[in-house]
């Protein structure tokens, strides 16, 4: 077993979470971050299946002692109708609530855990290269006191970036360029009781969708999706952008008509789709945006980054005990399969077909029983194998679907 340190790339929840775990192994590792924190970033609602990620690595007090905005689930509002996703009530629960937060601070707070406990992060250094000889990896790094070289057993990319793995070339044909504009405002028109803390996620008969996301501090994070031409070519100036999505949505004209910009004036991000690549490789493996990107819909980012990073580090362990341990059958499979299943429920949204079958839950046309389990894909349980619709996901929303256009509730995929 090799006495050099285990290096993970980049100290946002994915990584802190791998290398929080590591530690708890008596495993050596060190984080190399690029920045420096508090910064600015979005993807701000955490999933009940990162709370139990946290608390399987002893960071779940201090996240909540926090103050962060208690999300006991979401809220899906059209112009017509609203649904409401109660965790509590999910398939096989991991957790009853989760957060939404301000991620400088939450990044921060799990950076600052990370360093209490011991683990060593190099702040403001970037990866200049990296070498592997089948035995060990060599890094040259850049860092404020100009360039060195760090040596490592095993390498964990959570980067974001493409820095182990070139990733291929999307087709903009087969893959439409996606954007997103956003902003925070003040949040003085928030409802209370559950739908104040919750999630809401906005749709309309077009293809781009909103969300509000509610913070402890009276402001809110509100922000819309889709094609670029239908949100960033719909106007000249993001600001302009911002304000004729934020009315073309009633719930969000309403609670912030006249309302204050705070923290950050409109902005955008266009093309940040990217296709999820093989997890690991020689000597490394990928955890959270270095996988890829799916879509903010379900909020599914941070479930990714914590799930991966979690399932790295306990395979790392494994490795160290047997060298045979098999990273594709007990890392890569495992973990695309949750991915697949994230796909087939983002693509089933933008489809309309699980926008049926969650407004459909309004007027009580499909059962108890699937409301179970499709509020535990929303989740985060994409790995959850005792949920049917976790096998074979896109036929069996579909086959929900057409039982409810049907009004045939009795069939049901097989258990």
């Amino acid at each position: 077993m090799s006495d050099l340190p285990v290096v993970v790339i980049g100290s946002g929840p994915g990584g802190v979470v791998c290398a929080a775990a590591l530690k708890q192994m008596g495993i050596d590792v060190v984080i190399i971050e690029r920045g420096r924190f508090p910064r600015f970033t979005i993807g701000e609602s955490l999933l009940p299946i990162t709370m139990s990620h946290l608390k399987e690595v002893g960071l779940l007090e201090a996240v909540e002692s926090a103050g962060f905005q208690k999300k006991e689930g979401a809220v899906f509002a059209n112009d017509t109708c609203s649904t409401r996703i109660d965790f509590s009530k999910s398939w096989n629960p991991s957790a009853p609530h989760a957060y939404s937060l301000q991620r400088a601070h939450f990044d921060h707070l799990l950076a600052q855990q990370a360093e209490r406990r011991g683990i060593e992060i190099q702040w403001n250094s970037t990866i200049e290269s990296a070498e592997y000889n089948g035995i060990q990896w060599t890094l040259r790094v850049r860092g404020p006191a100009g360039p060195y070289t760090v040596l490592a057993s095993f390498v964990v990319d959570s980067s974001g970036s493409d820095i182990l793995q070139q990733r291929p070339t999307a087709s903009s044909t087969d893959n439409p360029v996606f954007s997103a504009v956003f902003c925070h405002m003040k949040d003085p028109n928030r409802p209370a009781g559950f739908e104040e803390g919750a999630t809401w996620i906005l749709s309309n008969d077009s293809t781009t969708w909103g969300w509000m996301i509610p913070f402890s501090d009276g402001t809110c994070s509100v922000g819309f999706v889709g094609p670029d031409a239908e949100v960033r070519g719909i106007a000249e100036t993001d600001t302009e952008r911002f304000y004729t999505h934020l009315h073309a949505y009633s719930a969000s004209s309403q609670r912030f008509s006249n309302c204050e910009e705070v923290r950050i004036k409109p902005t955008s991000v266009t093309n940040f789709r990217r296709e999820f690549v093989k997890p690991s490789g020689p000597g490394y493996c990928l955890v959270g945006n270095s996988l890829g990107f799916l879509d903010p819909i379900f909020s599914s980012g941070l479930a990714i980054a914590t799930e991966s990073g979690l399932r790295a580090a306990k395979v790392i362990h494994h490795t160290r005990e047997n060298p045979d341990f098999s990273w594709s059958q007990n890392y890569d499979k495992p973990l695309s399969r949750g991915l697949r299943v994230m796909s087939d429920c983002v693509s089933a949204w933008y489809d309309g077909v699980l926008r049926d079958l969650i407004y459909s839950n309004t007027t009580n046309r499909y059962s108890a029983h699937f409301e179970k389990r499709i509020t535990g894909l929303l989740a985060g349980g994409v790995w959850d194998e005792t949920n049917s619709l976790t096998e074979d996901t896109a036929w069996n929303l579909r086959f929900l679907q057409q039982r409810i256009q049907k009004k045939e509730v009795s069939q049901r995929p097989e258990e």
